[in-house]
Parts: structure tokens; C-alpha cells; sequence
């Protein structure tokens, strides 16, 4: 972060998930799917969600890749989603810079501390184009909200008078 101050490495203890984002199955198979909807082709069909898991998944021997990397670095799976292509791994800060060659560290922006890295992420060989993203090893801050508040003097009457829908209702049934 712009002007981001490293106070101090991690703690090497502390626990942390990491979420792994794993390549999608017959991605050009998906490409070709999608070009032709958007040419306004609907020849293909629906999709099924088990259908479009199935076909466009993480492919079983990717995830067991990710699960064979993640033993040998004493890394946990805490959970796997091959529809989602997310396997998200659980650690410490010292498994996890062993794993991906990182430096994490404590360091301050803004007022506010966060953990940060130094150094590139490194993906094994072995697991080269497999793993497209590894997200969480650092947990600096990476959006901020931008609240707006409208004004009632916007001019607009007819906005002005109305009034809200309501989305919701509270049903109460006997004790």
C-alpha cells in the first residue's frame, strides 16, 4: 500500500485460511459456449448448476495436486469446492511463506495495521497453470465503501412523496 511501513515479521504461529483458485475444466469448451449466447445463439441450451460443475469444474486430479502440495508443506485443507474451483487451505504464517517462497509481515498505512507480503508468490512447477489465484495470504484492506446519501432537496417531487416498498414482513404464529 502507498506508504505502508513494515513494523515487524508475523508472528510465525499465527493461524491463518488461504483461499487457492484452481483453472476451470474445457475452459475453451465454456468460451465457445459463451461467444455464441452472446451472438444471441441459443442453440446449446440450458445448463444445468450440476451440469456446468460438472463440465466446467476443477478437474479431481487438480484438486488432488493442490491436496498433495498442501500435505507436504503441513498445510490443511479445511475445505474443497470443485464447482467453485476453491480449495482453501488452513496454516500458520510460517507453513505458508515455506509453501509459496513469501515474507509476511505486520505493516502499518493509514493508521491501520494489516499483514502484508514481500516477495512474489511462487507456485511449484508441478502445480504451473493449475493454480490461477492465491488469495489471503496477506489481509490488508482492498476496498473502501462509498456511502452516498441522497438529499431530500433534489427537486424531484414526485421521488420526494413517495414512499418506500417494503421487502419484508415479520409473520408471528402462536406460542
Amino acid at each position: 500500500m502507498p506508504g505502508a511501513q513494515v513494523l515487524a515479521p508475523s508472528d510465525p504461529k499465527e493461524r491463518l485460511e488461504v483461499s487457492v483458485s484452481i483453472r476451470r475444466g474445457a475452459r475453451t469448451a465454456l468460451q465457445t459456449r459463451v461467444g455464441k449466447l452472446a451472438a444471441g445463439n441459443r442453440s446449446a441450451g440450458f445448463m444445468s448448476r450440476e451440469q456446468f460443475a460438472k463440465e466446467h469444474g476443477a478437474d479431481p486430479s487438480d484438486l488432488g495436486m493442490v491436496r498433495k502440495f498442501a500435505a507436504k508443506h503441513g498445510l490443511v485443507v479445511a475445505q474443497e469446492y470443485a464447482a467453485r474451483r476453491t480449495v482453501i487451505l488452513s496454516g500458520t504464517v510460517e507453513q505458508f511463506g515455506d509453501a509459496f517462497s513469501v515474507q509476511l509481515q505486520q505493516c502499518a498505512a493509514s493508521g491501520k495495521t494489516y499483514r502484508g507480503r514481500t516477495g512474489a508468490i511462487q507456485i511449484p512447477q508441478e502445480l504451473d497453470g493449475i493454480i490461477e489465484a492465491v488469495m489471503g495470504l496477506d489481509n490488508r484492506p482492498q476496498a473502501k465503501p462509498h456511502f452516498r446519501i441522497r438529499s431530500n432537496g433534489n427537486g424531484n417531487k414526485k421521488q420526494a412523496s413517495a414512499t418506500a416498498s417494503v421487502s419484508w414482513r415479520v409473520v408471528h404464529s402462536g406460542c
